[in-house]
């Protein structure tokens, strides 16, 4: 039996040896590079100020004794933008606050009571209002009286209105009840 084993193995040795000896496997191909997205160019402004995107933010209101003031902003931060009846006048100013960053506002440089056109753009007109920018270049503000008839195109505009000064930048705001009270307490 022991002669046997011997003989088999002698025979299967050169065999396993010559199997040992042959060609190398190829080393597999790297996986292919991952495919990148195509760079997709921004989507253009749209040219009706209806379809654009609303300016982010939400409207606060509050009352004292001399005002009732809609305020537009992010939550946490300075309003960009405030409705505001003084109770006594009877008038409403509309201020575009540019103190804090708003670029658009600040593209030129203030100058002292720099008068500029703000146009008020709603569902059912567009109207321009003469301005003024604050001697401090904080603010650039719009006064008109509570009567005045474009502040109910402005509460009645189907759910935005827009806001564009000359040599500026736009706003596109969203209607809330905040500036509907702010109107109405200054008719009072």
């Amino acid at each position: 039996m022991r002669t046997s084993i011997i003989r088999l193995t002698s025979a299967c040795l050169p065999a396993l040896l010559l199997a040992g000896c042959g060609p190398e496997h190829p080393a597999p191909s790297p996986p292919p590079p991952p495919k990148v997205a195509p760079l997709v160019a921004p989507a253009p402004i749209p040219t009706d100020w209806r379809d654009r995107d609303l300016t982010p933010g939400e409207w606060r209101w509050q009352a004292d004794s001399a005002a009732s003031t809609a305020s537009f902003g992010l939550v946490g931060q300075a309003p960009r933008f405030t409705l505001r009846c003084d109770l006594a006048r009877h008038v409403v100013r509309l201020s575009w606050l540019t103190r804090g960053g708003d670029a658009a506002m600040s593209a030129a440089p203030p100058a002292p009571h720099l008068e500029r056109q703000m146009t008020i753009k709603t569902t059912s007109a567009t109207e321009q209002r003469l301005g003024l920018v604050d001697t401090q270049g904080a603010s650039f503000d719009v006064v008109m009286a509570a009567t005045d008839s474009l502040l109910d195109r402005i509460v009645h505009s189907q759910g935005r209105f827009m806001l564009e000064v000359d040599g500026g930048g736009w706003l596109i705001l969203p209607l809330a009840g905040d500036v509907a009270r702010a109107v109405e307490d200054c008719r009072i």
